[in-house]
C-alpha cells in the first residue's frame, strides 16, 4: 500500500488581535493620564500636570510610555508576520518584565503599606489588573494560534454607525493610520512598493467610506428619493456661506469700513513729573504741563 494523496488540516486559529490591542491601549492611556497617582516621586513634585506647566516631562514617565508603545509594536509585528515564535517571545518577555516590576513595587518603601497611602496602592494594583487582562488575551492567542488569513481591519468587517464613527476617529488620530500602514508593509510578504501599498490602503478605505454612506443612507430614505430641502440648507447652504466668508471677509476687514483702521489723530498731550516714595502714601509733584489743544510740527 502507498500513500496516494495527503492533505494538511490545521486548527485554523483565531484572530484575537483587536481584543489584545484594545486592552493594551487601555493600559497605555491609563498610564498616560494616571501615572502621577501611582508614582511616588511624581506625586511629591506635583504630578505630570505640574511638570507640563514647566515645559519639562519626567524622563521615567516618557520611558514607561515608550516601553508600552514598543510592546504594542512588537505584538503587531508578530501578528502581521503570523509568527507564533515571535508571539511567544513577546508574551513571556512581557510577563517577565511586569512580574519583576510588580515584585519591585511591592517591596519598596514607597509602595509598602507603611510608606504609601491606600489610594496609591489601589491605583497601582488597577494598573496590573488591566495588564493582566491584556496578558490573558495574549495567552488565548497563543493557545489558538494565528489564522491562516486575517479578515483585514476590524472596522471593515461590517457596516454600522458605531464602526463608521470608530473608523473616522481612527483616521483622525495623528499619524496612527500612517504608522500602521508603513509597519504592515515592512512586515508583510508582498511585491508592492511602499507607494503602491499606501495607494491600495487609501483606495480600500475610500471604498469602505462610500459603502458606509450608501448603506447608512438607505436607513433614512429609499433609493430614488430626492434630497430634502432641510438637508440642502443645513449642509450645502452653510458650506456655501463659509466659503463666501473665506473669500470676502478679509477684504471687509481691511477696508475703510473697519473702525480700527480709521485715522486716530493726537488731540491732547500732557506731562507730569512727581516723586513717589517706595513705601508709604503720598507723592510730591515737581512739574506738570499739557492741555495743548493745537499741535505744532516738530522741527
Amino acid at each position: 500500500a502507498a500513500v496516494v494523496d495527503a492533505q494538511s488540516i490545521g486548527r485554523g486559529g483565531r484572530d484575537l488581535y483587536m481584543a489584545s490591542i484594545c486592552a493594551d491601549m487601555v493600559v497605555f492611556f491609563y498610564t498616560l493620564f494616571f501615572y502621577s497617582l501611582y508614582d511616588a516621586s511624581e506625586t511629591d513634585d506635583g504630578g505630570i500636570g505640574a511638570s507640563a506647566t514647566k515645559g519639562q516631562f519626567p524622563i521615567h514617565w516618557v520611558l514607561v510610555l515608550l516601553m508600552l508603545f514598543a510592546l504594542m509594536l512588537a505584538e503587531r509585528t508578530a501578528y502581521t508576520m503570523h509568527s507564533m515564535r515571535a508571539k511567544a517571545l513577546y508574551h513571556f518577555g512581557t510577563l517577565a518584565i511586569f512580574t519583576c516590576y510588580a515584585v519591585y513595587a511591592a517591596h519598596t518603601d514607597s509602595y509598602s503599606r507603611a510608606g504609601a497611602s491606600r489610594h496609591r496602592v489601589a491605583v497601582l494594583q488597577l494598573f496590573f489588573v488591566l495588564k493582566a487582562l491584556s496578558m490573558a488575551v495574549s495567552a488565548a492567542q497563543l493557545r489558538h494560534g494565528f489564522p491562516d488569513f486575517t479578515q483585514g481591519q476590524f472596522f471593515f468587517h461590517a457596516v454600522s454607525i458605531s464602526r463608521h464613527i470608530g473608523f473616522v476617529l481612527y483616521r483622525a488620530l495623528p499619524y496612527l493610520y500612517e504608522l500602521r500602514t508603513i509597519h504592515d508593509w515592512a512586515c508583510a510578504s508582498t511585491t508592492l512598493t511602499l507607494y503602491d501599498w499606501l495607494k491600495l490602503e487609501d483606495i480600500y478605505s475610500s471604498l469602505y467610506m462610500v459603502r458606509c454612506d450608501l448603506e447608512l443612507a438607505r436607513l433614512k430614505r429609499r433609493v430614488g428619493d430626492k434630497t430634502r430641502m432641510r438637508q440642502k440648507l443645513l449642509q450645502g447652504g452653510l458650506f456655501f456661506a463659509a466659503l463666501v466668508l473665506v473669500l470676502w471677509l478679509p477684504l471687509l476687514l481691511f477696508s475703510s469700513a473697519n473702525p480700527s483702521l480709521s485715522a486716530n489723530p493726537v488731540t491732547d498731550i500732557s506731562l507730569e513729573l512727581a516723586v513717589v516714595p517706595v513705601r508709604g502714601q503720598g507723592r510730591i509733584a515737581l512739574w506738570s504741563g499739557g492741555a495743548l489743544r493745537q499741535m505744532e510740527r516738530w522741527p
